[in-house]
């Protein structure tokens, strides 16, 4: 007959592991494990998902019973639940998430023992909710093209997240999704993108129990690179580690232009080295006719937001310069978005 200690247990994560008297019968031999914690259980969709953790002998296999009894201090529970194995590490820690394709009342107890009846209960709680899950602001243009993606998420149950991505060439559309981050529970990433993309965040939240809820999708877009642009009537390209890919465009002769065909643009920006004897250049583009001055403080570099368009627009960028004074030129921003 088994006889468990009564434990009474005011909240699904308060929990305390004890070791049954008959426990003493083992043998000198036998690994048996330190701890068993309950760290949670929750039931909904027709499922319960148990998650715990194991202290004991490293490198050593146990196997874990659960029972359903209605309450925590119940003295006698029903068969066994379900039963899964747990094998610690190199330190004698495991950790374990148990699903079982069955739907039991909340409010009632979920306990889990090993061979040596080493147990624990919690109380089960209702989980039919999707997860909260956010994605962190971009700015509409990255002057790198690494950057961090941020996001965050939560659940009673826990939470795992995919993060996908769509992305768009500044001269084409856009593609299918892909993956980014699958099945993580971290809640950052270093993206790298290319010059001239668009991309495009999306992040789902799943809890164990299949939940799940998705963010709006977060969007920015890597500069292109002035290298790509057309060099006419004076600009001449320079090279330089503290600019965009290692590249800026110069000139010194009214009417010395750089042009970009082909693009495909929403929202527009320029990036710029400032000096004080610095010129001013033109941007023109379908919808767009903006003059920007370069003059202010020594080696300042600014980026410039030109315009945000009604839609996506087809058209050539030109930059030119409208002066004889310096000028240099980084990087041109276009948005897909």
């Amino acid at each position: 007959m088994r006889v468990r200690l009564p434990v009474a247990v005011a909240i699904a994560l308060t929990t305390t592991s004890f070791t049954l008297p008959n426990a003493a019968a083992r043998t000198a031999t036998a690994q048996q494990p330190d701890e068993l914690v309950l760290t949670m259980a929750a039931t909904g969709n027709g499922a319960t998902v148990v998650k715990g953790t194991v202290q004991g002998p490293a490198n050593t296999t146990f196997t874990v019973e659960l029972y359903n009894p209605s309450s925590c201090m119940d003295p006698n529970p029903p068969e066994a639940f379900g039963s899964f194995d747990v094998t610690t590490d190199g330190s004698g820690s495991a950790s374990f998430v148990s699903a079982v394709n069955e739907e039991v009342l909340p409010g009632s107890g979920m306990t889990a023992e090993t061979d040596s009846m080493l147990w624990n209960c919690v109380t089960v709680v209702s989980d039919s909710a999707p997860p909260t899950v956010s994605i962190g602001d971009l700015p509409t243009f990255q002057t790198e093209t690494s950057f961090p993606v941020t996001w965050a998420g939560s659940d009673p149950s826990g939470v795992s997240f995919h993060v996908l991505v769509r992305q768009a060439a500044f001269n084409q559309g856009f593609g299918d999704q892909q993956a980014f981050a699958m099945n993580v529970t971290t809640t950052s990433e270093t993206f790298t993108g290319k010059p001239g993309m668009t991309h495009c965040f999306e992040v789902v939240a799943t809890d164990p129990l299949g939940n799940s809820s998705s963010t709006d999708e977060e969007c920015t877009a890597v500069l292109v690179d002035d290298a790509s642009m057309k060099h006419r009537k004076g600009f001449k390209q320079r090279t330089g580690g503290d600019h965009f890919m290692g590249t800026f465009s110069w000139a010194r002769r009214k009417g010395a232009t750089l042009i970009r065909s082909g693009v495909q643009a929403d929202q527009l920006a320029l990036l710029i080295d400032r000096c004080k004897r610095c010129g001013k250049v033109r941007v023109t583009f379908p919808g767009v006719k903006r003059k920007v001055s370069l003059k202010g403080p020594k080696d300042t570099q600014i980026l410039v937001l030109l315009g945000d368009l009604s839609s996506r627009t087809p058209g050539t960028l030109r930059v030119k310069s409208l002066t004889k004074r310096p000028v240099r030129v980084d990087g041109v921003g276009v948005s897909a978005v």
